[in-house]
């Protein structure tokens, strides 16, 4: 037994964590409305982040992709980002994301991993998702219109 909790806690710590979210359809875009990552610095511009539609076979092969780009707090005005930034989008940054295919019978839902964070929380009324890293809220998201 003390095998077993030494070595669940070294994994916690040694090995990257994936977001296990209960789904919601994250395609289009959203912006970062609170960033508590230490390595991230206070500028005076917006992350925007764009979930990209997952066909069956990206997800099959885990390769659904989100991209994050830097912009100028004039792009987005009432939650609605400029037609232009969607028009000329140039993301700065991209990664994956996977979906498994098999449903939890519980929720009837989907499950979807997100590499670096180890709980997501949905707040549907308010089209925020909270995205945890241990015990902690790290990323918040809003959608944008």
């Amino acid at each position: 037994m003390i095998i077993y909790f030494m070595v669940s806690a070294m994994a916690r710590i040694f090995m990257p964590h994936d977001a296990v979210l209960v789904n919601q359809k994250l395609k289009g875009y959203w912006v970062v409305v609170e960033d508590n990552r230490p390595d991230r610095k206070i500028t005076d511009s917006l992350t925007v982040i764009r979930f990209s539609e997952c066909d069956r076979k990206d997800r099959k092969d885990k390769l659904c992709e989100y991209s994050r780009l830097e912009l100028d707090r004039a792009a987005i005005t009432d939650f609605k980002l400029a037609k232009p930034f969607k028009k000329n989008w140039r993301p700065q940054y991209t990664n994956t994301y996977w979906v498994e295919k098999k449903i939890n019978k519980e929720t009837k839902r989907e499950t979807i991993h997100i590499e670096g964070f180890s709980e997501i929380s949905f707040h549907l009324l308010k089209k925020e998702v909270e995205l945890f890293s241990g015990d902690s809220m790290v990323v918040k998201i809003r959608k944008l219109k």
